[in-house]
């Protein structure tokens, strides 16, 4: 509903802007590729529908980041170039600091661009780009009428052309699509639960005694689901894994069950590239390896425990190839498939997008971390703030603890006083 409200504005202002009803108003579709995924050059997120692009250098720009520029408050992104030195592992447990090779790192979006967009790179250090962006930024304006020129080139545009409005499906996709969702609305005779007139308000979950409470939903409470669901809210559904035939997730399965797979169109994944928590650094680590790790502690040289992540494995366009029980196993166990289902939800809109565009990755995916009860400060496996492009279902599949003795404790308290001294040090810089 959102998306459609935002869209209406556009189109409202580009009858504005054409001098005609809003009737009139015809939205030619955009040229793509059915490989490609279209972002806002300014803001780097995914273009769903409506957008403004420019004839001369395909500049493309989204809805929100349209509203912002007329508003005057532009947020964008952009990508910064910053100088990464490896001064060596034991600087990382407090040691003397050995610098090492400079290595560039590229701080951005989860999804960068697509391979035909433009998008501005610069040094962190160096000012005439800082000094360059912040004058295109300053420069580039809206019309009086509303309509947008291309931004200048120091923001990637060509500064000549217009940004004209498009679209990427035709007009009945969006209504058809709209008219059948009313309809299964309807159906539900839901208009009383999710007015103001009782419903939300009235919901014992949402508060107690003035204090948001989490509340653990069950697979039947589809009504209740959507009651949070409307508001944007996270939701626990408890016992999921009950639903299914109780096939195992213990990581040393998994790893079998990939070794078994004969499959000529793939190769076996054999090895994975996992993430060292400790450095930020990706290792290449053999698959039965990293799940012996999983389930056993091991340390490195100077007696810190290892913990690595691996994080989207297998692929999600090998996983129903690679592990076709497991995947079958997670379909199963998805609550109100109405909306989580990545094929069948009639209520999930990834599912009704055209055949031709290219989707969200729908997944699924496991997300496999090593850790420790013992919070250690540095090193401990985190997921750092990120958005995703699309809502998400995480299904907690295998837990498994491992026992620190009484040696790894000595060394990992050692330890933290270095890094907590190092720390000090670092600051005062």
């Amino acid at each position: 509903m959102k998306k459609r409200f935002t869209q209406a504005v556009e189109l409202e202002t580009e009858a504005k802007i054409q001098g005609v009803p809003i009737a009139e108003v015809k939205v030619p579709q955009g040229e793509w590729h059915g490989d490609e995924r279209i972002y806002c050059n300014s803001c780097k997120t995914s273009i769903v529908d409506f957008h403004r692009s420019c004839p001369q250098c395909s500049y493309d720009l989204c809805l929100t980041c349209c509203k912002e520029l007329r508003d005057g408050h532009l947020q964008g992104t952009e990508e910064v170039d910053m100088q990464y030195i490896d001064r060596g592992h034991k600087y990382l447990h407090g040691k003397v600091e050995v610098k090492r090779s400079k290595r560039s790192s590229s701080v951005k979006k989860d999804d960068p661009p697509t391979a035909g967009s433009l998008k501005l790179s610069r040094d962190s250090t160096s000012e005439d780009s800082s000094n360059a962006l912040v004058s295109g930024l300053l420069e580039w304006k809206t019309n009086e009428n509303g309509s947008i020129p291309c931004p200048p080139k120091d923001i990637d545009g060509c500064g000549h052309g217009t940004l004209e409005l498009k679209c990427l499906y035709k007009d009945s996709w969006v209504s058809d699509l709209l008219v059948k969702t009313e309809q299964i609305t309807a159906s539900f005779k839901q208009e009383d639960e999710l007015g103001c007139s009782g419903g939300l308000l009235n919901c014992s979950c949402l508060r107690s005694e003035g204090q948001d409470q989490t509340q653990k939903l069950h697979q039947e409470d589809l009504k209740h689901f959507q009651l949070h669901w409307y508001k944007g809210e996270p939701v626990i559904v408890s016992d999921v894994l009950e639903t299914t035939l109780g096939l195992s997730w213990e990581p040393m399965v998994m790893c079998r069950a990939i070794r078994q797979v004969k499959n000529t169109s793939h190769p076996l994944l054999l090895d994975v590239n996992a993430l060292n928590c400790l450095d930020w650094c990706e290792c290449d680590v053999n698959v039965a390896n990293f799940f012996r790790g999983y389930s056993k502690v091991k340390v490195d040289d100077e007696g810190w425990p290892i913990i690595l992540k691996l994080k989207d494995w297998p692929p999600s366009s090998l996983f129903e190839e690679q592990l076709p029980r497991h995947n079958a196993e997670f379909i199963t166990s998805l609550p109100f498939k109405e909306y989580t289902h990545p094929r069948d939800g009639y209520l999930n809109l990834g599912v009704k997008l055209p055949a031709k565009f290219l989707k969200p990755d729908l997944g699924p995916k496991t997300y496999i971390a090593y850790g420790v009860n013992l919070e250690l400060g540095r090193g401990d496996s985190v997921t750092k703030l990120h958005f995703d492009m699309s809502d998400a279902v995480n299904v907690l599949t295998h837990t498994q603890g491992v026992t620190l003795n009484f040696e790894n404790l000595q060394n990992i308290e050692r330890l933290k006083q270095k890094h907590s001294t190092q720390d000090e040090i670092e600051l005062k810089k």
